[in-house]
């Protein structure tokens, strides 16, 4: 009997860096509920969510440029996302994540009640200020472009080819 349930915990367990675009869209998804949830902005989640939004394409199709000409439904997708403004507004925070700046005017806002602090003392770099309770960019909700950008993957990826 122990042998068994050994076995059964060894095949459904999956090595962490060994995800797939599906596996990392569906984390996407988690966070961004979480945040969205939370009155309180984690840095750390946005970061997440903006990243991997910006580099599921590649894992989708790996090695290919909007550059190319594409030869599989992949790379026609890796064009189409590539249009999208919402999407270049991620992909240009993610460079500005990478290089410490970037070309987008982005805000952070605060003024949160300490209720409403989602328990993230250890987060907060000025108690006057507190967390902050938004993040903008080009003076929209940051939620808004991410939005935009996941049900882009979802409509147009997720949802046609899994």
């Amino acid at each position: 009997m122990v042998n068994d349930r050994k076995n059964s915990t060894e095949s459904t367990a999956r090595k962490i860096f060994n995800l797939n675009s599906k596996d990392l869209f569906f984390y996407i998804q988690v966070s961004m509920k979480k945040y969205k949830n939370s009155k309180a902005k984690n840095i750390e989640q946005l970061f997440f969510i903006i990243m991997s939004l910006n580099h599921i394409r590649e894992w989708i199709a790996p090695g290919y440029k909007h550059t190319y000409k594409p030869i599989n439904v992949e790379q026609e997708f890796y064009n189409d996302i590539y249009e999208l403004q919402e999407f270049k507004t991620i992909q240009d925070l993610c460079n500005g994540i990478k290089h410490l700046g970037s070309s987008k005017n982005t805000e952070a806002q605060y003024g949160l009640k300490i209720d409403d602090w989602d328990a993230m003392f250890d987060d907060v770099k000025s108690f006057d200020d507190g967390p902050p309770s938004k993040f903008t960019v080009d003076g929209m909700d940051i939620e808004n472009v991410l939005d935009k950008v996941i049900d882009f993957y979802s409509r147009e990826w997720f949802d046609k080819n899994t």
